[in-house]
């Protein structure tokens, strides 16, 4: 597996959900561009040195160029001391008998101090790899490989950092699983939510009073967001729409945390059809407030 780290900082501001362009940029790794050159001697004159001068010469224009575009990039803060930063990790593989391939990115955060930046970044890992692993043994159960003119089995993994602070952090990941000989790709997102204080995820019945009977106060708050949305009329049918929100905890598995809100997402066929994609919608914390719970997640969002 080819692994690539890029060097480009993210900032999130603490306590507020401050975003930045987070597009990655490749760490050169400190290659050296150029050894020199060994100039022939006691030879006539001839036009290769020119030649070569100018080809050097418009190596060290165009690198210059080339180290003037890496250093536009800024941090997202001009206080990073009040900040945590995350890093993207790429990871590339190729496989075969089935053919398959992977390409994945998602972050690793920095700024917690030593333990708690592991402690984060291991659990990050072990959630990527969870996809990465249950990908690799459909394939293998199934036995589909890539025939002569087909596209190979692929598995391609995304990230969207929605609030990072000392002390929350929630990730949403957009993950495109695609079997040899299949009509599409399975498109789904999976969720990281995170408390710094506990070094531990979260999950959608943490957020609530345990007697609070949560399931059954959210599903109508999603259902009539989800109703008075134009754009997705016609995509959304009663019946899928009563089942993907009825009150069980799989149906609302997959949720960010932010200082915004509560934002759910139903994956493809959960509420509608393949063609809808995922679909998400955000409830305000004030319509949650009367059934958060005072101690859990929702108390650590804010200033």
């Amino acid at each position: 597996m080819l692994e690539r780290r890029f060097i480009t900082p993210h900032y999130f501001t603490i306590g507020k959900l401050s975003r930045q362009n987070r597009s990655p940029q490749l760490d050169s790794g400190g290659a050296q561009c150029f050894n020199g050159l060994i100039m022939p001697v006691n030879r006539a004159p001839s036009s290769i040195p020119t030649v070569v001068s100018v080809i050097v010469l418009m190596l060290i224009i165009g690198y210059a160029v080339y180290q003037k575009i890496e250093d536009k990039t800024e941090p997202a803060t001009t206080n990073p001391f009040n900040s945590i930063a995350y890093l993207t990790i790429a990871k590339q593989e190729e496989g075969h008998a089935p053919e398959y391939t992977l390409d994945i990115e998602y972050p690793e955060f920095k700024g917690l101090g030593q333990t708690k930046d592991d402690a984060l970044n291991f659990l990050i890992a072990t959630t990527v790899n969870s996809v990465i692993a249950a990908f690799k043994s459909d394939l293998a159960a199934a036995a589909m490989g890539s025939a002569s003119g087909t596209p190979q089995s692929a598995l391609s993994i995304r990230y969207k950092v929605e609030e990072a602070s000392d002390k929350i952090v929630s990730i949403v990941f957009e993950n495109s699983a695609y079997s040899a000989g299949a009509a599409h790709p399975n498109n789904f997102v999976s969720t990281f939510n995170y408390r710094v204080d506990t070094d531990s995820r979260f999950y959608i019945g943490d957020v609530f009073k345990k007697d609070s009977d949560y399931l059954t106060a959210i599903g109508p708050l999603a259902r009539e967001r989800l109703l008075a949305n134009p754009q997705l009329a016609g995509a959304i049918t009663s019946t899928w729409l009563s089942d993907g929100t009825a009150p069980r905890e799989e149906n609302f598995s997959a949720f960010s945390l932010t200082s915004q809100g509560l934002t759910l997402y139903f994956n493809p066929y959960q509420i509608a059809a393949y063609a809808a994609g995922v679909i998400a919608v955000s409830i305000p914390l004030s319509e949650i407030a009367t059934i958060a719970d005072p101690a859990g997640p929702v108390s650590q969002l804010g200033n």
